[in-house]
């Protein structure tokens, strides 16, 4: 899904994933990455010498780790449900 909306607005990628109402697979979460690579916004979490800014890449990989463990509790539910 995400691969898709990334075609037509990568910004719209960046809004659904961080919302955290949908399951991310790994596929997401790479094209979450596209998209903030292409947008520029990357640049928020990358620190600033300048001006004393901290890297918030710690941040980012806790809000990807939180996006993709939704999608494994999802798989594990579902696999709970199937057998």
């Amino acid at each position: 899904m995400f691969f898709h909306l990334f075609c037509c607005s990568p910004e719209s990628v960046i809004k659904r994933f961080e919302e955290r109402d949908r399951a991310v697979d790994s596929r997401g979460v790479a094209e979450y990455l596209r998209a903030l690579v292409v947008t520029n916004s990357i640049a928020e979490y990358l620190p600033d010498e300048e001006s004393g800014k901290p890297s918030g890449i710690p941040s980012l990989v806790i809000n990807m780790k939180l996006n993709f463990s939704c999608f494994s509790l999802y798989l594990h539910q579902l696999s709970v449900f199937i057998t």
